[in-house]
C-alpha cells in the first residue's frame, strides 16, 4: 500500500480554504483521490503493455479500481484501491497461436512442446503436457508479475506530485462550482 500525504504550504491552498467549507474541500479531495487512482491504473497498463507488446484488452481486465465504498486509510484519510492481477496470462488469449518449426508461437513467445487440439474441450486453446505421458495437460502461459511490479514501482514515485496537482485542480473546480468564480 502506498500512503500519500499532501502538504499544501502555498498561498493558493490557503486561498481555497478561506473560500470553501470543510464539506466542499472533502468532496474535492475525494475526487482528487479517485482521479489519481485512475491515473495510476492507466499508467500501469500503458507501461506493461508497452514493455511486453500486449493488446489493451488483455491487460485492461487485470487492472481494477475499487472506489465505490470509501475505505479509511492508515491515518484515517480516504483511500482507493488499485488492484493489478499478476497471474500468468493464457497465451492463446494474447493472440492467435501460429505454428512454428517446433511447437507454437504467440507474438514474441515460443512454446516448444505446445499444441492446439482441433476438437474436444480444449479445442483452439494452446496446451502443453506437464509430463511425458499423454495426460495431464495445462494451458500455456506468459508471466507478467515482474513487469507489473516494475511498472507500479516506477509510477509510485510520481504519485505524490500527481496527487497534489490533481488536488489543486479539483479545489479550483470546487470554488468555481460553489462560488461561480
Amino acid at each position: 500500500m502506498i500512503a500519500v500525504r499532501l502538504d499544501f504550504d502555498d498561498a493558493e491552498f490557503m486561498k481555497f480554504t478561506r473560500k470553501l467549507g470543510p464539506a466542499d474541500i472533502q468532496r474535492a479531495m475525494e475526487r482528487a483521490v479517485r482521479y489519481t487512482a485512475a491515473w495510476v491504473r492507466s499508467q500501469t497498463a500503458k507501461s506493461v503493455r508497452g514493455e511486453m507488446d500486449l493488446p489493451r484488452k488483455v491487460i485492461a481486465y487485470r487492472l481494477k479500481q475499487y472506489n465505490k465504498a470509501w475505505r479509511l486509510g492508515m491515518d484515517g484519510g480516504r483511500a482507493v484501491k488499485v488492484w493489478f492481477g499478476i497471474d500468468p496470462l493464457k497465451a492463446d488469449k494474447i493472440d492467435t497461436p501460429k505454428k512454428a518449426a517446433r511447437g507454437y508461437r504467440v507474438r514474441k513467445w515460443e512454446f516448444q512442446q505446445s499444441f492446439v487440439p482441433k476438437q474436444g474441450r480444449y479445442a483452439g486453446k494452446l496446451m502443453e503436457r506437464t509430463t511425458k505421458n499423454r495426460l495431464p495437460l495445462r494451458r500455456s502461459t506468459v508471466t507478467i508479475d515482474e513487469q507489473g511490479e516494475k511498472a507500479f514501482l516506477a509510477i509510485s514515485e510520481q504519485i505524490p506530485a500527481k496527487m497534489q496537482e490533481i488536488a489543486l485542480k479539483e479545489l479550483r473546480y470546487q470554488v468555481f462550482k460553489v462560488l461561480g468564480e
